[in-house]
């Protein structure tokens, strides 16, 4: 029990013992003493209400409090949550970035080897070219030569000619 309603209870069960007492035909005297006893109790007993009546609205402000407090924690939870959520989606896309950031690299990478691999096979063409071309002034001058060889032994010789490229 809390202390004003012990002090209730005890100022009532005085109050109550000295009215028996008054009732039992005690001398003038005693009955006002009873009586202003009874006069200080029912005093005491109106400050012991507005004691608890003030006890109660702290109560009520302190409820209040606690469930403004509550409601900021629930908040503030609510709001960690949503920050571990993003902070998990910002790993993920942090993932993500340098999965793409490999990827974008290799194929980089991959990028360079084809260009010196187009750049090997360019060079490999311009000497393949430079052969078909050397081939080509030789066929001429075999071809000029067999002419010459048609013109010195006259036109019933057959020859053989070499298929053009």
């Amino acid at each position: 029990m809390t202390k004003p309603m012990e002090k209730f209870i005890f100022i009532s069960l005085a109050l109550l013992l000295y009215t028996l007492l008054g009732l039992n035909g005690c001398k003038d005297t005693e009955k006002e003493n009873a009586i202003k006893e009874a006069a200080e109790a029912k005093s005491e007993l109106a400050t012991v209400q507005s004691i608890l009546e003030k006890t109660k609205m702290q109560r009520e402000e302190l409820e209040a409090k606690v469930s403004e407090v509550t409601e900021s924690l629930n908040a503030a939870k609510a709001k960690m949550e949503t920050l571990i959520q993003s902070g998990a989606q910002a790993v993920n896309f942090k993932e993500k970035i340098d999965e793409l950031t490999t990827q974008k690299d290799n194929a980089l990478a991959k990028a360079a080897d084809l260009q010196t691999m187009v750049q090997t096979l360019q060079t490999q063409l311009q000497q393949q070219l430079q052969k078909i071309t050397g081939l080509e002034g030789q066929n001429k001058k075999l071809q000029q030569i067999i002419d010459e060889l048609k013109n010195r032994l006259g036109a019933d010789v057959q020859i053989p000619s070499i298929p053009n490229l």
